[in-house]
């Protein structure tokens, strides 16, 4: 662990010095405060001894300083002075000192004021990883939330909040989107033929062959049961029309048998609408995704396997 000494006085510093570093530290000694600063801003040094006074900046004034919260971490400073009255001891405390340490120094008590720092510093450490562990199960277990675990893609609610998110902006810019409903034909009948595990195996290569077909910035999200919403920014609607016509193709390919539809394979049906660039009405992405579902109505009912667009 490294120590930063700061003592203007070149017989105390050397004492200073050698002291520490025969505790087992390793040694930055400066002869002022703001040559100390510079040293902090510049290193990962976590224990400071520094003096009362020292020219440009002295000791309480480095306290004070790095006390402001510019430092991204936390640093152990023990003042080190001639002063020995109340007043003066509080009065650096309340600069911001972890402890003090009086002139002429004892080594013994320098090594457990130390010691004292170094428990404080190791117990940050700990609590700052155990916070970034923290964190970081936070944000997996957000993820976790918007998605969907069987098709490994969003879940209504992420629908819900990309929507949300992405929908105001493009009512004040010249950004549209476009939606794309995706239903599976017949998948009751699938599930009753071939059985749910089957039907599960089939929901993940629907989705894969879907996510294949898309751009890295789309969106895909389980709607509900066979029902996915595919997000297509600043895609138009002959452009997500092809889009649409693809995910039917990719997923015909796939060739996963389903004796009780007419094409003999399992297939998509699509519903496209879209919220066009520039667009002075005043509709809501709840307005976009009811014309999808709309259209995707359309597209069974003129008999599956194809692309309506509203």
């Amino acid at each position: 662990m490294q120590v930063l000494i700061a003592e203007d006085d070149r017989a105390s510093r050397r004492l200073l010095e050698k002291a520490v570093a025969s505790l087992g530290y390793e040694v930055i000694s400066v002869d002022d405060g703001l040559a100390a600063w510079n040293v902090l801003r510049q290193n990962d040094v976590r224990l400071v001894i520094a003096d009362w006074e020292m020219p440009n900046m002295n000791g309480l004034s480095l306290c004070r300083r790095i006390r402001a919260g510019v430092l991204p971490r936390y640093v152990f400073v023990i003042l080190l002075t001639s002063k020995t009255s109340r007043e003066d001891i509080i009065e650096g405390l309340e600069a911001g000192a972890d402890d003090y340490l009086t002139k002429p120094f004892n080594r013994a008590e320098l090594s457990a004021r130390l010691r004292t720092g170094l428990r404080v510093v190791e117990l940050e450490l700990e609590l700052q990883a155990k916070n970034e562990i923290l964190e970081d199960l936070n944000t997996r277990l957000e993820r976790m939330a918007l998605t969907d675990p069987l098709m490994e893609v969003g879940n209504r609610r992420g629908l819900y909040d990309t929507l949300d998110r992405l929908h105001g902006p493009t009512d004040n810019s010249d950004c549209g989107y476009s939606l794309i409903m995706v239903d599976v034909d017949h998948f009751k009948f699938y599930n009753d033929t071939y059985g749910h595990a089957a039907g599960d195996s089939a929901l993940k290569n629907v989705s894969s062959a879907i996510k294949r077909c898309l751009r890295s910035n789309d969106g895909v999200f389980r709607y509900g049961g066979e029902e996915i919403v595919v997000y297509l920014p600043s895609a138009d609607i002959d452009a997500a029309s092809e889009v649409a016509n693809r995910l039917c193709k990719a997923v015909s390919e796939l060739g996963i048998p389903h004796t009780s539809s007419s094409t003999q394979v399992l297939t998509i049906s699509c519903g496209v609408a879209s919220r066009p660039r520039h667009s002075n009405e005043k509709q809501s992405w709840e307005d976009i995704l009811s014309l999808a579902d709309g259209a995707l109505y359309e597209a069974k009912t003129a008999g599956r396997n194809r692309v309506a667009v509203a």
